[in-house]
């Protein structure tokens, strides 16, 4: 990271995260989850690049998808709650940290840099996650897609994680990974940073 972006990263007010792909490596867990339960169901299986054009989306909202596309005779709800079983209870152990992008947690959290955590992941996987790399006193803020009323694209996520650590657009900065998470970025009016496997590669991208 060059020096003109460290200084624009740490003078910012409020500092927000993306999770999944962002600041933990867990996007091809979620892969294999929903390979695993494809063979059950036998809807085509995802890959990687699929899971990239739909990161950000709700677990909820991705198995009314693949009912949908697939012509499948059963509920969003039990699509969802197999593939969240399979992620929380085979392959979420597995998740790793993106040192590169949690060292910028650590630095704001030491300069005083108010952080929330902003994820269409639930709270339940979200909390284990937290624990499982100790990153609750990180955060002044987290919030979850369960009770959201709209989910990325939309800027509700971002919006509600303004209010949470008392920030404006204008003094925030997003980290983010995916299309659809920019996207919402974008449509809440703050500035974002792009990256890819745990690197920075662009930004600040200003609102459209």
């Amino acid at each position: 990271m060059d020096l003109q972006l460290e200084q624009y990263i740490f003078s910012r007010k409020a500092i927000i995260f993306d999770m999944d792909g962002t600041l933990l490596n867990t996007e091809p867990l979620h892969v294999r989850a929903w390979n695993h339960i494809a063979k059950e169901y036998g809807f085509k299986e995802f890959d990687y690049d699929y899971i990239k054009t739909i990161g950000g989306i709700p677990t909820l909202g991705i198995a009314a998808m693949v009912i949908k596309e697939n012509n499948l005779d059963v509920s969003p709800q039990e699509i969802c709650d197999k593939k969240t079983a399979a992620y929380r209870d085979i392959y979420l152990p597995d998740a790793t940290i993106f040192e590169n992008i949690a060292s910028i947690l650590y630095k704001a959290h030491d300069l005083g840099i108010k952080t929330a955590l902003a994820t269409g992941s639930y709270r339940n996987e979200v909390q284990i996650l937290l624990n499982k790399f100790d990153l609750n006193k990180y955060f002044n803020a987290v919030i979850t897609s369960d009770n959201l009323p709209r989910p990325k694209p939309h800027p509700d996520i971002y919006l509600n994680a303004l209010k949470a650590i008392d920030a404006s657009p204008s003094e925030a900065l997003v980290f983010e990974d995916t299309q659809i998470g920019l996207q919402g970025v974008s449509a809440a009016r703050i500035d974002c940073i792009l990256v890819s496997e745990g690197n920075i590669v662009k930004g600040p991208i200003k609102p459209e």
